[in-house]
């Protein structure tokens, strides 16, 4: 070999590995799911979020000035710290006026010191009904309100205000995952609660035979309605378990329907008397709603893969 060939050789190696290099630094971003684009759909999951949060917010609110209901915290203070009547209600409809604005704020534009308080005061209100003693077990009463708790930390993750710098794929994993879990909790919570009164009454049993004398006024007796209420438990269970098992379009897409369903069958089943928990358990179904949304158009089905939103639709058949 000529010293001007092995020089060459030479010289062309470095570059090579150089090459090697840069090619390895340009495909490193592209497999690092916290430098990815934006995904695809993700307006709709927000929206839907925003809606069903508000929502929840103004079925509280609603539980106080249409029906002048006294709150469990309201409660807590009236027995533990001596507080007058006059006192409680006055401290319920600030309360009530806070749940309004707030849900209007959610619904135009949410941030997160409105999220943040509408958590804490969650948190207070189940713990309330804990101190209480009222819904059953305590884990019982966790459970059934897993979904109106989370649903603000959700909306704050996913419609964050002021917006970050930049996307990020792990806040979206986040509020998945906590959507998917706070779902579980919630319907099989709920699916047992339905048993349970199924066998020894409540006002669960009195609105499912509300519903039922909607069709039909006084065919169908007591019963009848447990037999309705120990289907829809049933249902619901299964759906809690099928999520926890499975990331399950179908079992999502039915758990929004149903509750749905079971939002409305308080106003039907309990007059004016629903409407307030017919507003606040609408996020039943909202929630499940947010999730089919966020799998259908964000994700691909058999091994998870994010779609990102330049992608097109047709790439996301294999």
């Amino acid at each position: 070999m000529r010293f001007g060939e092995f020089c060459q050789v030479k010289s062309t190696a470095p570059a090579k590995a150089e090459r090697t290099s840069d090619e390895k630094d340009m495909a490193q971003p592209a497999s690092n799911p916290y430098d990815a684009p934006p995904l695809r759909g993700l307006g709709s999951v927000q929206g839907t979020l925003r809606v069903f949060v508000a929502l929840q917010c103004w079925g509280f609110a609603a539980a106080h000035l249409h029906l002048g209901a006294q709150s469990a915290i309201a409660r807590v203070l009236s027995t533990e710290f001596f507080l007058s009547s006059s006192d409680t209600s006055t401290f319920d409809l600030i309360a009530a006026g806070l749940l309004t604005a707030g849900g209007v704020t959610c619904l135009i534009r949410p941030n997160w010191p409105v999220l943040s308080g509408l958590f804490f005061s969650q948190v207070l209100f189940v713990g309330a009904k804990i101190w209480l003693g009222e819904g059953g077990h305590p884990a019982l009463v966790l459970m059934r309100n897993a979904i109106p708790i989370v649903s603000p930390v959700l909306l704050c993750f996913a419609d964050f205000w002021p917006s970050p710098p930049k996307f990020s794929l792990g806040f979206w994993m986040a509020v998945a995952t906590l959507a998917r879990l706070a779902i579980c909790a919630g319907f099989i919570g709920h699916g047992l609660d339905g048993l349970i009164q199924s066998q020894y009454g409540g006002d669960l049993v009195t609105a499912s035979q509300g519903v039922l004398n909607q069709f039909a006024p006084g065919r169908y007796e007591i019963r009848q309605a447990r037999v309705a209420l120990e289907v829809v438990a049933a249902l619901q269970i299964g759906i809690g378990v099928a999520l926890l098992c499975s990331r399950s379009r179908p079992a999502a897409a039915l758990g929004a329907v149903l509750g749905l369903l079971v939002a409305g069958c308080y106003a039907m089943g309990l007059g004016m008397a629903g409407y307030p928990r017919a507003l606040i358990h609408m996020a039943m179904g909202g929630l499940p709603a947010a999730l089919w949304l966020f799998w259908v158009q964000a994700t691909t089905e058999g091994e998870l893969r994010y779609i990102p939103e330049t992608q097109p639709m047709h790439s996301r058949r294999r």
